[in-house]
């Protein structure tokens, strides 16, 4: 059984970041077939608005969004690798939602930087190490036509299970890191609600 090693999440309708109601009405079927509230959601193909996606989030019932990170680099769109509550200028508010920016996507390097599995590592490493420099949160999001590790996603599987490796090392090798869980999330999403935090390589 997969129960306490991942948290499942919403990966919710194309139409979700313009229409508010979707991600509610998502959020409810897959609550009918698990039996169990997400609070975990990452927008597809990362698309929402200021502030309308995000407060839909949140009257929906979400606590965490995994949204925020580039489709077409690595790196940090926040400018951190550290999770923070999402903050409604409109309203000057601080609300329940927090953002977890991921600084590693797997279409971003095969689909958009031209990088296959063999050298992908070579180009996640760089981002791991800034991320344990500041003793941040490494995190990262994978598709499952990746981790299907086969035709053309070939080797995807291998990359991912290295760079969780690498990454709960390079954790566990920074000051902070003697004595505690290393801070690695990834989230996998795929062409319906999906989307996991593993349980025992995060806080």
């Amino acid at each position: 059984s997969m129960r306490g090693a991942v948290e499942l999440g919403l990966h919710p309708s194309y139409h979700s970041s313009t229409e508010p109601t979707i991600a509610a009405e998502d959020r409810q079927r897959l609550m009918a077939v698990t039996g169990e509230a997400p609070r975990l959601n990452r927008q597809h193909f990362l698309r929402w608005r200021l502030p309308d996606t995000l407060r839909a989030l949140l009257d929906a019932g979400f606590t965490e969004d995994h949204s925020l990170g580039f489709t077409d680099r690595l790196g940090f769109r926040a400018g951190t690798c550290t999770p923070f509550p999402y903050y409604d200028l409109e309203r000057d508010e601080e609300t329940a939602l927090m953002l977890w920016p991921f600084a590693c996507m797997d279409s971003a390097l095969y689909d958009r930087m031209g990088i296959d599995a063999s050298t992908a590592s070579d180009h996640i490493q760089p981002i791991i190490d800034e991320v344990s420099y500041v003793q941040g949160t490494f995190i990262s999001t994978w598709h499952d036509r990746f981790l299907s590790d086969s035709g053309e996603w070939k080797g995807w599987w291998q990359v991912m299970q290295q760079t969780v490796a690498q990454a709960g090392q390079a954790a566990l090798g920074c000051p902070a890191g003697a004595g505690r869980e290393p801070d690695v999330v990834c989230t996998f999403g795929g062409v319906g609600p999906c989307g996991a935090r593993l349980g025992g390589l995060d806080r």
